[in-house]
């Protein structure tokens, strides 16, 4: 392994965790905190010999991750519907639930995000 490749390494174990949470307070969403962090690191990857000189390299991965999210976001903007051809499919079992009860469930709070994220 590389000096270059173990420095990475190093850097990522020290700092996907706080990267993550910091992001996680942000978008109120694990699984899309999880994305963003992941695309950051990346291109922090791409870009070691400029980030490892930045200040603080934990802060610019944060800032790219939520700079990636904020993209998607715009990105989402811009899209059409496709006149019912991207309206969800139900399985079986959610067309055999009482609609009632569907919606009650619709309302539970999501178990993945912090109790300070929940609406």
């Amino acid at each position: 392994m590389s000096n270059e490749t173990a420095e990475f390494a190093e850097f990522f174990q020290a700092s996907w965790e706080p990267c993550l949470k910091a992001v996680i307070a942000v978008t109120c969403s694990a699984q899309l905190a999880e994305d963003q962090v992941e695309e950051a690191f990346v291109r922090a990857w791409m870009s070691w010999r400029k980030v490892r000189c930045h200040p603080s390299p934990q802060a610019w991965v944060v800032r790219t991750a939520l700079n990636a999210g904020a993209s998607w976001w715009r990105r989402g903007i811009r899209e059409l519907p496709l006149g019912g051809h991207d309206v969800p499919v139900l399985s079986d079992v959610e067309n055999s639930l009482d609609s009632a009860l569907l919606s009650v469930l619709w309302r539970l709070p999501d178990p993945s995000l912090p109790y300070w994220c929940e609406t």
